[in-house]
């Protein structure tokens, strides 16, 4: 009938209301709260690793020590939360595409280190995981290019402070190598936390 509003039509905006564009139907996208929340029990799991293990050494023992032994499910789930964030970030970053493949590649190897621990033997666990996550190529040159490509204050800060504290860890076995290896790794899940909220059109992305 004539006069009468039809109920799905398009509601304007109300003055003063600004509409986002990096926003999706879901504020926070599937892949960002994966994000997000892998990088928390991550975190959590390295904070909490020395406390539940104090027989281990907090400035020599690495995080990858903590997944063996008592309460070594903790770390084996910390690995499994930052090889699904950083999965996540992978799939944010589809767009940068060798950037993503190389966070895959870093993904797979955090988890097959959660699913086995290096042992410091000759097995898989120990020849091939530790270098698909570790090797610089698996996560520096993804985190550089896509924080430059970017550009959001945090991410080139964040991903130029990881590869400082990585850097000591590639070239040898520096005093604090453990506290290095920790910070390192801290700094690394804070970069994929803040790509996976930074309004860009990959990290508005929901799956």
């Amino acid at each position: 009938m004539a006069g009468m509003k039809r109920s799905g039509a398009r509601r304007e905006p109300v003055a003063g209301e600004r509409s986002d564009p990096a926003r999706t139907r879901s504020a926070w996208p599937v892949a960002t709260r994966l994000a997000l929340g892998g990088v928390a029990l991550w975190s959590a799991a390295l904070i909490l690793g020395p406390v539940v293990r104090p027989d281990l050494d907090l400035v020599t023992s690495h995080p990858e020590d903590y997944a063996r032994g008592p309460w070594g499910f903790l770390m084996r789930l910390g690995y499994a939360g930052i090889a699904v964030a950083a999965g996540a970030a992978s799939y944010l970053a589809r767009r940068f595409r060798v950037s993503s493949v190389l966070l895959a590649v870093f993904a797979v190897g955090a988890l097959g280190i959660g699913i086995m621990p290096p042992t410091g033997g000759d097995g898989l666990a120990d020849q091939v995981f530790p270098y698909l996550q570790y090797a610089p190529l698996a996560f520096f040159p993804a985190i550089a290019r896509i924080s430059w490509r970017v550009r959001r204050r945090p991410l080139p800060a964040l991903a130029v402070l990881s590869w400082a504290l990585f850097l000591p860890l590639v070239i040898g076995d520096p005093p604090g190598s453990g506290l290095l290896n920790r910070a390192a790794d801290l700094a690394l899940g804070a970069w994929i936390a803040a790509y996976a909220v930074t309004p860009s059109p990959d990290a508005a992305s929901a799956l």
